[in-house]
């Protein structure tokens, strides 16, 4: 009986960790379409409604073309040979032009899902990015490959969306006319979403292979690339040459197999709709020595399941598709969830009072405006990250700047280094360089504060970077002030104006690390 209800706990368990998957896949599903949810599904409803009207009618006229030739009854109530001939050949037209039109809307649909997908993973990249939970190589592997996979899934809907309503449209005609053959054109559908099914945990295990061997071949050339010059020190130089062609060597066997499987799953689809198409084309003779089944009827019959045939093909690739992304989806997800968690509070009674566990010990500050907080403590620089997350996670109105030992600057003006894009103010701009001593270093320069600071800043000194990462911190107003190294990389003279422009100017909080 203990057993019984142990397995029954588990399968709970495991319903419920289902569910949550789910749960969170359709959360980022409906994140990765915000604001973009109407538009794309009428250009969906668009592209579908053009293209099925078009083709639908188009085969329709082409069987009472033949029937008006027989002398049988038509379906479109037209008898003019003339005009049935216009509206077949004009009929595909119209779907080419509105298709050509809705291209350039449907490339902005991509462009703004793409766009959706992208910054979300980089809004959590600025969000999470000292807890050090991913590697560089996981983050590039995901925003090169999972995004763009994510993207080709929600275009895979406008591709074959059409087509999928067109051919229902077409096996409830056929059902109309001969429902014998409406059977048999279903089949190659159903053996394939079977087929799809059977296959669904292959298709998922060899889609996760390829992508995870892709992550490590990304990672060993991110570390490679990083410490190129090491690496051409030491003497093993061909060991490194071994060790990226097994993890290429690795990486090509994954991609194969999920390669294969996906050409063999095309194959058998299309297969399985040219042995209908014939099985239909004899079934259909009989019944045309006999009169029973029109030439028109005929005609209109192999011009549908030409779209017909594909059916079968465009449901297995979106069944295929949705597996495959799923690997994506849960690759996302897990670089998306929640950080940890800083066990600790803020409060803003009597000013502000950070108590912080770091290490089983734990830490307390409480400060106010004017006043400065000096870290003396051997993991300063953690510490200091620790406390800044910890505040501007903490929900409070406190607005918090961080300014690290080594500030990265973006290779554009210092201008747009400090402002960050954001408005500009001259006035606003004087006074925080003045506080941040940076006024003799602009003014040497030839092109003033327009001076390109260069790839992460390589045009400057070390304590000119320092220093407008300060001014950064400070043009963009902030409340609590978190410094790690006030007077790193600058001499004596420069460091003592910069206590005076800083600690003896900030008019809110300052956590600073002790030199």
């Amino acid at each position: 009986m203990s057993r019984t209800a142990g397995k029954s706990k588990m399968a709970g368990k495991s319903k419920t960790t289902e569910k949550s998957k789910m749960t969170g896949k359709s959360q980022l599903y409906r994140s990765f379409t915000r604001g973009i949810r109407a538009f794309g599904t009428a250009v969906v409803l668009l592209e579908t409604a053009t293209y099925t009207f078009s083709f639908l009618f188009s085969g329709l006229a082409k069987k009472d073309i033949f029937n008006v030739l027989e002398g049988k009854e038509v379906t479109l109530g037209i008898t003019s040979l003339g005009i049935l001939i216009s509206l077949n050949v004009l009929t595909p037209l119209l779907i080419n032009a509105v298709k050509q039109m809705n291209a350039g809307l449907a490339e902005k649909l991509r462009t703004r899902i793409r766009y959706n997908v992208k910054s979300l993973l980089l809004a959590h990249v600025l969000e999470r990015a000292f807890d050090d939970c991913h590697t560089e190589g996981e983050i590039l592997n995901c925003y090169r490959n999972e995004c763009e996979d994510v993207v080709s899934y929600f275009m895979e809907f406008y591709h074959r969306l059409p087509g999928i309503v067109l051919s229902l449209s077409i096996l409830a005609v056929m059902s109309f006319i001969h429902p014998v053959f409406a059977l048999v054109s279903i089949l190659p559908t159903a053996m394939t979403v079977m087929l799809v099914k059977a296959l669904g945990r292959r298709i998922f295990a060899y889609r996760m292979s390829a992508r995870d061997r892709n992550r490590e071949v990304t990672g060993f050339l991110n570390t490679f690339f990083e410490n190129a010059e090491y690496f051409h020190m030491i003497d093993r130089k061909d060991r490194i040459i071994d060790l990226y062609a097994e993890k290429c060597r690795a990486r090509s066997g994954s991609e194969i197999k999920d390669r294969i499987l996906d050409r063999l799953m095309g194959a058998a689809s299309a297969n399985a709709s040219n042995l209908a198409l014939g099985t239909i084309l004899l079934i259909a003779l009989p019944f045309l020595a006999r009169g029973e089944f029109s030439v028109g009827e005929l005609v209109m019959f192999e011009y549908y399941y030409a779209f017909l045939a594909g059916l079968p093909d465009a449901i297995a690739e979106l069944a295929k598709r949705r597996k495959q992304t799923g690997v994506s989806m849960e690759r996302l997800g897990f670089l998306l969830e929640e950080g940890r968690r800083r066990i600790g509070t803020v409060s803003e009674r009597e000013g502000l009072r950070i108590s912080l566990e770091m290490d089983g010990e734990e830490k307390s500050f409480q400060a106010e405006d004017g006043d400065v907080i000096v870290i003396r403590d051997k993991d300063g620089g953690r510490l200091l990250r620790e406390l800044f997350l910890l505040c501007r996670g903490s929900g409070k109105a406190w607005a918090c700047r961080y300014v690290p030992r080594e500030p990265v600057l973006l290779d554009e003006s210092i201008q747009a280094n400090i402002c960050m894009d954001g408005a500009y103010s001259r006035e606003k701009m004087d006074t925080v360089l003045e506080r941040a001593d940076l006024w003799e270093d602009i003014e040497a320069f030839e092109e003033g504060i327009l001076k390109q600071a260069g790839k992460r800043g390589e045009n400057l000194s070390g304590g000119q970077r320092k220093r407008i990462g300060i001014a950064r911190a400070l043009y963009s107003d902030g409340d609590i002030l978190f410094l790690d190294g006030l007077m790193d990389r600058v001499d004596r003279r420069t460091g003592e104006r910069l206590v005076r422009g800083i600690l003896g100017r900030f008019e809110g909080i300052v956590v600073m690390v002790a030199e």
